[in-house]
């Protein structure tokens, strides 16, 4: 970066660092791009460089364009699981499950679906049929006062495992056959050990919604053809 070009193409220059120089590393691109100003193309394979780095990201897939924005919009509207699953560490958890009559069923829990996303999912015409619900760790939470706040998305489970991470925890557990979910455990939420049984509580003020057959996402949908009518 010693010349002063207008376009720079960065492809996977961090890809070989350890995991502390690659972080190091990142912000000082960061610095040096705000500095010279010139327009940065920058390929990378991992979803929290171009979390921390992009103004715009372009998501690809099998080399098709799935969807093109800022982070923040890749990471709280993404367009369909792909994109849901691939923005963000831990990754989204799906299930599969029946949305019917303002709530969603799988096989291990039933929980209320919010009066927003029912309005979306009833105008578009879901009541009665499969969807997969997506949720990210930090909208599966435990302890009394979320059970408090959201008494009609409260379900048990046994922990299968956990990660401590220093300022949360990460607990995986069945939601359904073949299906491991994530939940993030925040200070003054309950310790857990592996087989504890515990009760979960599910956000629903944060769930995303996908056709379980184009895996598309209904709000995503719902909101480009408001805007095109």
């Amino acid at each position: 970066m010693v010349r002063t070009p207008k376009l720079y193409l960065m492809d996977e220059p961090l890809s070989n660092l350890d995991a502390k120089l690659r972080a190091t590393t990142r912000t000082e691109i960061s610095r040096m791009h705000r500095e010279k100003g010139a327009i940065t193309i920058y390929v990378t394979h991992d979803q929290v460089e171009a979390m921390t780095m992009a103004d715009r990201i372009v998501l690809m897939s099998m080399g098709e364009i799935q969807q093109i924005g800022t982070p923040k919009e890749l990471f709280e509207n993404p367009k369909n699981c792909f994109v849901a699953t691939f923005m963000g560490m831990p990754s989204m958890n799906l299930i599969k499950g029946q949305y019917e009559g303002g709530q969603f069923t799988c096989e291990s829990f039933t929980i209320a679906v919010s009066e927003n996303d029912r309005a979306i999912l009833d105008a578009a015409g879901y009541n009665g049929k499969s969807l997969l619900l997506g949720a990210r760790s930090s909208a599966i939470r435990s302890g009394k006062k979320y059970e408090q706040a959201f008494p009609d998305c409260c379900f048990e489970t046994t922990v299968m495992n956990s990660e401590y991470l220093g300022d949360c925890v990460n607990v995986f557990f069945n939601a359904a056959p073949r299906n491991l979910f994530i939940g993030t455990l925040g200070s003054g939420e309950p310790s857990v050990e592996i087989d504890d049984k515990i009760t979960l509580v599910i956000d629903n003020n944060q769930l995303h919604f996908f056709d379980a057959d184009t895996e598309e996402s209904i709000k995503f949908v719902s909101k480009q053809a408001s805007m095109s009518a």
